[in-house]
């Protein structure tokens, strides 16, 4: 229960920081959001290793945490999409990231009961359904089509980063945390150099700083739950558990930004809490 209940935190704190994070990309560019939250992520685990670190495990958390750190590109492919399209529509495809340690879970031998294995179905299909464009969308519809395939890619990415994440956690969750974070940065710099050599406004675009430090500061939450939840529980469970933050990014697209949710949308969503309730009780 300790597990379901730390996956389940994690979802609603990457949910609300998705939601800043796509609702501050609207203003700037994707990279510089994503570049300075993660710093701001970086330097909050930095400054909780000096205090509460073990000594280095060992070799064998480097390529995990290398793997872990890509989820800083599926972030950005996440917020581009967030930024250029309805919240409501390409949110949902994000739990999609559920399905590449699902995977990878069930074929490294994780034994799910009936109703885990339905839950996730469950859960996986009403983000499909929630994800679908209604026809009277808000957004025109190409920016909705590029969003889904940024989205998509923002899926693959941070599915493997939960793969990596859990794998370095087995290792040690702090120093896991610190490199994933470390690489993720490192990475995300170097994007965003690529992106002012290309013309785009990078260094001017930065300030007021604070909103996007939380922003990093949420997902280093979420991600330190993950982390933990993931050594309690099985991968497969635990990163559905944590995938449906989409709802959260949903909801609050709702409530703060007004974005209409289409019938359809709406089923997707319970049918993901339905999904929820089954993995939990299972």
């Amino acid at each position: 229960m300790i597990a379901v209940l730390a996956a389940l935190a994690a979802s609603s704190l990457w949910g609300t920081a998705d939601f800043l994070g796509g609702l501050f990309s609207r203003g700037r560019p994707a990279v510089v959001v994503v570049a300075v939250s993660q710093a701001a992520a970086l330097l909050g685990i930095a400054l909780l290793m000096a205090v509460a670190a073990g000594p280095f495990p060992g070799p064998a958390i480097i390529a995990p945490s290398v793997l872990a750190g890509s989820v800083g590109l599926g972030v950005l492919a996440l917020y581009r999409a967030l930024a250029i399209g309805p919240m409501s529509v390409v949110a949902p495809l994000g739990a999609l990231a559920s399905v590449v340690p699902v995977a990878v879970g069930i074929a490294g031998g994780d034994r799910l009961s009936w109703m885990q294995a339905v839950g996730i179905a469950g859960a996986v299909a009403g983000c499909f359904l929630a994800a679908r464009v209604p026809a009277d969308a808000d957004a025109p519809r190409p920016a909705s089509r590029a969003g889904i395939g940024y989205a998509l890619v923002a899926a693959l990415l941070i599915g493997l980063g939960f793969v990596g994440l859990d794998d370095a956690a087995d290792e040690d969750v702090l120093w896991g945390l610190g490199l994933s974070r470390a690489v993720c940065v490192v990475t995300l710099v170097a994007v965003a150099a690529v992106a002012a050599a290309r013309g785009t406004p990078v260094a001017g675009r930065l300030a007021p700083v604070a909103p996007l430090a939380l922003v990093g500061l949420l997902d280093l939450g979420a991600n330190g739950l993950f982390a933990y939840a993931s050594t309690l529980g099985l991968l497969s469970v635990t990163s559905v558990l944590s995938s449906v933050y989409p709802v959260a990014t949903v909801l609050l697209a709702r409530l703060v930004l007004r974005e209409r949710m289409a019938g359809p949308q709406v089923a997707g969503v319970v049918l993901a809490f339905g999904g929820i309730a089954l993995i939990a009780a299972g």
